[in-house]
């Protein structure tokens, strides 16, 4: 399930980020809820003695599976916060934004706004409020937005 599923249906940009998440939060939470009662029972049996290395290779996934439920968390509160923007494809606009640079507090993403606006700057086609280049077009069969911003964004490269 994704965001243009979602939207395909009729549901908002906003709903559908946040279906998204929670679908996220569902299956995460039941898998770190499976990896919990595994340890469990392991201590149990063991007494936290010595089993191995389960218990280590056991903590190590609950672990992992923490780490990618806080990033599923992150990538859809980033989803959620695209769709004031007005991208064609918010999918694709993460994939071009560097995450590792935008730092979440209290819902916000500290540097995204500047993110957007070179973005907006570079490849304006993205957007679905971007006005279309009059100034002529490489692509012939008409002046369309996004054929416009392809043509600036071909020539930025």
């Amino acid at each position: 399930m994704d965001l243009t599923f979602l939207t395909g249906l009729g549901v908002t940009p906003e709903n559908a980020a946040k279906i998204i998440e929670e679908n996220g939060k569902d299956i995460t939470a039941a898998e770190l809820t499976a990896k919990k009662e595994q340890i469990d029972e392991i201590k149990t049996k063991t007494g936290d003695k010595s089993d191995g290395g389960e218990l280590a290779r056991l903590q190590k996934a609950l672990d992992e599976s923490q780490a990618e439920n806080e990033k599923i968390k992150r990538n859809a509160a980033l989803k959620e916060a695209l769709s004031g923007y007005n991208f064609h494809n918010a999918d694709v606009a993460m994939k071009l934004l560097d995450a590792d640079k935008l730092k979440q507090k209290n819902g916000e993403f500290a540097g995204l706004d500047e993110q957007i606006q070179a973005l907006r700057e570079k490849s304006a086609f993205l957007f679905t409020d971007n006005p279309p280049n009059k100034a002529g077009s490489e692509i012939k069969g008409g002046s369309n937005t996004a054929q416009s911003g392809m043509n600036e964004f071909i020539r930025s490269l």
